[in-house]
């Protein structure tokens, strides 16, 4: 069966992008509320804010690659920016542009490179200030 799935995974998945995902939606916004939930109960915790950051990738390279992939990009940040708002956290809403920057983004163009990370570190200084 895994020899089948591999060489059929380009079929298998082109019209079912969450067939490649390792944690399903449903589960990754259960775990979130899990986790905003437990910040918010336990007394160990002084947490004065938590900065919600979204996924970021290589947009044009990660299409490029696998052509559906945006979607499930756009389902798992809604979830974030969902919980963020839900538990009255801040999102950190980074502009589509970042997407379209190469020098954003490591060899693998899904790492964020020092560049990528010095601005989202700027982005989160700004709100933290």
């Amino acid at each position: 069966m895994t020899t089948y799935r591999k060489q059929n995974k380009s079929k298998i998945t082109a019209n079912q992008t969450l067939k490649r995902v390792y944690t399903p939606p449903k589960t990754f916004e259960t775990a979130l509320n899990r986790f905003g939930r437990k910040l918010l109960s336990d007394n160990t915790i002084r947490l004065k804010q938590l900065i919600v950051i979204p996924i970021v990738v290589n947009l044009p390279s990660m299409t490029k690659r696998s052509p559906k992939d945006e979607e499930n990009l756009y389902l798992y940040n809604s979830s974030l920016k969902k919980i963020a708002t839900t538990f009255n956290h801040n999102f950190l809403e980074i502009r589509t542009i970042f997407h379209y920057d190469t020098e954003n983004f490591g060899a693998d163009d899904y790492h964020l490179s020092y560049r990528g990370n010095s601005k989202i570190g700027a982005l989160i200084k700004d709100i933290v200030k």
